[in-house]
């Protein structure tokens, strides 16, 4: 439970009003802030709800319960919940010794418990419980999970087993075990957080157990008693809680991305890998981690949440609106607020945007978060910031503000009515059409006692509504052998025991032909995305494959869900061996089909195979390949393929992304640990091949992409000994580099090379688009204005229209307008010039001559235009140059182009991989079209009255925050400091980047980006 906050209020309209906003949230990074004191609640702001038909009410306070985490309603409406008195225990506290699960009870109907009963007690870091109709309680701590029983019906637990245990040496309270699920065949779910990276071996109760450490947090799934455990996604942070919908699709939040903002909600497949690593640093930046499906084989976020969720429900139910049905929710520790999120297909799996439903003021901290038998939802309230237990605590209720009629009498009858021992089959298949996910799960499992011939014709009878098909399939596989057969501990799809009873619900079901998968992929069911997947997976059982047309048009499809599915279907159908036959691209000469065996031979990694695997791989034409392999070899520390590694570096066609990939795989052979602030690019391994001399100048030139400007281990003298070098490609380098310097030399130097007419062209215009960054930030330099004047009066029209692209923001300099001024009398010069001077006068503020007017080019009008316009030519070159130029866009301020530049935007060396001209350059002139979520913009509002607008790079341990702001620039805040965060629908790119180019400047830039393919 990492903590940020983000409440909502309907006080202070001024300062909402700055914001922007119709939230109110404040930022208090807390989980390190053990030594905190308890701050008073009396100026508290309580909870609202933003939707007018529901209403948020007080169910239990202080003293009734302390520092509650998880809760769950029973199918009598009692509710469960756990008081924790044992999370970083203060000394001296008062309360309870130990942490105890209490059940609340509303016996005289007036919505506040008024009987209170302690069910179990003794435990230590209890985080999760869940209550199971006729199944007991189980209970997870740190570091077991408990069933615990009342045999004897005095409503105490008289029974306690563990079924699944922790052997570790971690110790913090929350980031074991916790986040029950239980699915349409009864299967357990159970999320291990990271652990801080220690060994550790989850044992159930038949002896099965899974070991490991540093790899992040899993789930694990296992049957009720414990047995027949294994490994079912890994890839998070903190899975600190999970939920299953009504058509068996998993969601899971992911308490804390550290340094990768936001925390997510994901969908969770099996076999599936979400990219984080904590062995590869704890930050989440390293190149071999992934947040949001960024590398290979990884799968991306549904929707970033709010700070620290950490209890999640899927709505089945018919209390709140109906468009609240299916949807799921979550809390958010940190920002105050309890969101919906309503989910939208995108291919295999789903996409969507938080919705705050209910907000609150700094003291309103939900924690878990349970559906009732009514349809309404509790949820528990840790009060305040501090991590240490302190002696508050609340559980509020969510419901209508208009109650239905007698909903307790309601829910009561259809339960007998489903339970009755003496009615009719027909009755009772009524009630599978009920709304609440439970009645139909009670309503399947009795007929399947009843009529199971009654179930299987509503399994089979189109007609029925999908929920009800459904759960009669889950009944009657509940019932059978058919799932009996546990997956190995490595999970695989191919065992993940979904029932397929239904032919026309699910097409294809029971004929697995390669023209009917292909469509079912590329064609989602309406019912359940997933099941698309399963059904892809068990084809590859009864497809032999050997046509390779099948299999490239599976990889093909642009859907990274079925791209797992395919690597572990891969995983489940071939051996290593012939995996690594499979991978010479004179058999397979797909490459992305190569990337999807590489895959499939890591999970099935074994000894000599491996090593075959990896020396094809290593060897692929194709980067992408290659960097998988990279990566492999380096997080598996093999050393023998060191010298492949090394050649990499010396490559003539090595990207820049390949170049980082083994830079990070020569640290992790070499057991160099990345600083906590320099994860970003491993910039001191790097340095150290820009100094050796012996390097190829290519590498060197790479690796200095990769050391920040800013890096102590940079110096001047460095520097001039690279600019003075015989490679072009390295004094190229070196000059770029030096531009983004503030060394006193840095001014001086640029002049000097650019007005060195011996040197390379390119290189003295890269120096000319440096001296426009030093102008920038001391306009006081008279020798650099000297310098750009010159060129301005000088022959050479294209470092005149360099001269005037670095001065177009300084024509209100009287010096700079005459010389200006005196260059648009002219009519001479090249149509860029003129559109060059036709811009500086716009850019300024100031009318443009009409002789400059009359032979600009004529911009175009529409975005339609734009995009026409750079949909082919252009200068690549050139365009390289307004990337990194100050005056045209400030691109590298906030993205990375093959390691070098910003980290505030996404990396477009990536993007360009995967897009058109069309399509990058619709991304510049509608930055906000389409919005990741880890790129969202948020107005922040201090306590001092500032306003700042940009994105959350990160947030550390330490207390602070950093935000890239839209000039480029990175702001740090205390988060303490932070008053009001407002999430934003607008990219923190400017909508009007266009303004800063020419006609001919933006197809350059265009140019530029799509050549990065």
């Amino acid at each position: 439970m990492t903590t940020v906050a983000d409440c909502s209020s309907g006080e202070s309209k001024a300062k909402l009003s700055r914001a922007g906003s119709l939230m109110r949230q404040t930022t208090a990074l807390v989980l390190c802030l053990a030594t905190l004191g308890t701050r008073a609640i009396a100026a508290d702001t309580p909870p609202k709800s933003l939707d007018p038909r529901l209403e948020i009410n007080l169910f239990a306070d202080a003293p009734q319960i302390l520092t509650p985490t998880d809760v769950d309603v029973d199918h009598k409406g009692r509710v469960w919940a756990i008081e924790c008195n044992t999370h970083f225990r203060p000394p001296n506290y008062k309360g309870h010794e130990s942490d105890r699960l209490l059940v609340f009870s509303d016996e005289n109907h007036d919505g506040k418990a008024d009987r209170i009963e302690t069910f179990a007690d003794g435990f230590v870091y209890a985080m999760s419980v869940a209550v199971r109709h006729g199944d007991g309680v189980n209970l997870a701590t740190r570091k077991d999970v408990f069933h615990l029983v009342d045999t004897d019906g005095d409503g105490k637990a008289d029974r306690r087993d563990v079924i699944l245990r922790l052997e570790t040496s971690g110790d913090y309270p929350h980031n074991g075990l916790a986040g029950f699920a239980f699915d349409g065949l009864g299967f357990l779910y159970i999320g291990l957080g990271e652990n801080l990276g220690a060994p550790y071996r989850l044992v159930g109760t038949d002896g099965r157990s899974f070991s490991g450490g540093g790899e992040g947090g899993s789930i694990f799934r296992c049957r009720p008693d414990g047995t027949d455990l294994t490994l079912w996604a890994t890839g998070f942070w903190n899975p600190h809680a999970s939920c299953v919908d009504a058509f068996g699709r998993m969601f899971t939040v992911d308490n804390d991305p550290d340094d990768r903002p936001p925390c997510r909600l994901v969908h969770v497949i099996p076999g599936g890998d979400y990219g984080y690593r904590f062995r590869n640093g704890r930050r989440g930046i390293h190149p071999f981690t992934a947040w949001d499906g960024e590398l290979p084989g990884t799968l991306p976020m549904v929707s970033g949440t709010g700070e620290a969720p950490s209890g999640i429900v899927a709505y089945e139910s018919d209390a709140f609106p109906a468009e609240y049905r299916g949807a799921v929710f979550a809390t958010s520790w940190g920002d105050h607020r309890i969101d919906r999120f309503p989910l939208q297909s995108q291919g295999t799996s789903f996409t969507s945007k938080a919705e705050p439903l209910i907000v609150g003021g700094d003291n309103f901290r939900p924690v878990g978060l349970a559906l009732a038998p009514d349809g309404s939802l509790f949820a528990t309230d840790w009060v305040l910031q501090d991590y240490k237990v302190h002696g508050h605590g609340r559980i509020w209720r969510i419901s209508p503000k208009k109650a239905r009629p007698a909903p307790a009498r309601g829910e009561k009858a259809r339960d007998e009515l489903t339970l009755a021992p003496k009615v009719a089959a027909e009755q009772v298949a009524d009630k599978l059409n009920s709304p609440r996910l439970d009645v139909r799960l009670q309503t399947a499992t009795r007929l399947a006692e009843m009529d199971r011939g009654l179930l299987q014709l509503i399994a089979a009878d189109r007609k029925q509504p999908p929920r009800a098909r459904l759960e009669a399939n889950w009944a009657l596989a509940r019932g059978s052998d058919r799932h009996r057969a546990h997956p190995p501990l490595r999970s695989t799809l191919k065992n993940a025991e979904i029932p397929l009873l239904w032919p026309d619900l699910y097409p294809h079901a029971g004929e697995a032909t390669a023209a009917g998968i292909l469509d079912s992929l590329k064609h989602p069911s309406d019912v359940n995305p997933s099941l698309d997947l399963l059904q892809l997976v068990r084809a590859f059982d009864g497809l032999e494959m050997k046509d390779a047309t099948f299999a490239e048009k599976v990889v093909g499809i642009d859907d990274r869900f079925v791209f797992a599915a395919v690597v572990q279907a891969m995983a489940n159908r071939w051996t290593p061996d012939e995996l690594a036959n499979r991978l010479r691209p004179k058999q397979t000469p797909s490459p992305r089909l190569r990337l999807a065996l590489l895959l499939a031979a890591r999970q099935s990694e074994q000894g000599q195979a491996r090593d075959s695997v990896l020396s094809v791989a290593l060897e692929d034409p194709d980067f992408t390949v290659r960097r998988t392999a990279i990566q492999w070899v380096g997080e598996a520390r093999l050393p023998q393929f060191r010298p492949q590694i090394e050649r990499q570096l010396s490559d003539a066609k090595t990207t820049a992304d390949l170049f980082e990939a083994s830079l990070a795989s020569l640290e992790l052979l070499d057991g160099v640990k990345r600083a906590v602030r320099n994860e970003f690019s491993g910039a001191d391994y790097a340095l150290r091949l820009v100094r050796d001399d012996r390097a190829a100048d290519r590498v060197r030139a790479l690796a200095l992409r990769m050391v920040p400007p800013s890096h102590k281990g940079l110096d001047i003298q460095l520097l001039k000994r690279l600019i003075a070098a015989r490679s072009t490609v390295l004094r190229d380098e070196a000059v770029r580099t030096l531009s983004e310097t503030t060394f006193p030399e840095t001014p001086a130097l640029l002049r000097a090379i650019a007005l060195d007419a011996q040197a390379d062209r390119p290189i003295r215009l890269a120096a000319v688009a440096g001296m426009a960054a030093v102008f920038q930030r001391d306009e006081r330099d008279s020798a650099t204005l000297a310098v750009l004047r010159r060129m301005l009066a000088g022959p050479d029209r294209e470092f005149q229209t360099a001269a005037i692209r670095a001065l177009r923001r300084s024509l209100r300099n009287p010096d700079v307008l005459s010389d200006v001024n005196t260059l648009a009398m002219g009519t001479e010069g090249s149509q860029d010039l003129r559109d060059q001077l036709a811009l500086a006068f716009r850019v300024s503020g100031l009318p443009v001559p009409q002789q400059v007017a009359k032979l600009a080019s004529p911009r175009p009008v529409s975005p339609e235009d734009w995009v026409r316009l750079a949909a082919s030519g252009g200068n690549a070159e050139a365009g390289h140059r307004l990337f990194e130029h100050p005056n045209s866009g400030g691109c590298f301020h906030c993205h990375t182009v093959n390691g070098r530049g910003g980290k505030i935007g996404p990396d477009l060396s990536l993007i360009a991989r995967r897009s058109s001209r069309s399509k990058l350059a619709e991304s510049i002139l509608r930055p906000s079209k389409e919005i990741a979520p880890q790129f969202t913009s948020w107005t922040l509002l201090t306590r001092d009255g500032r306003v700042v607008v940009g994105v959350i790079v990160a947030e550390d341990r330490e207390g602070h925050v950093r935000i890239g702001t839209p000039e480029g620039t990175i702001v740090e805040l205390a988060a303490s400091n932070i008053e009001e965060r407002h999430p934003q629908n607008k990219s923190v790119m400017p909508d009007n980047l266009i303004d800063s180019f020419t006609p001919d400047e933006f197809r350059d830039l265009v140019a530029f980006l799509a050549a990065l393919k």
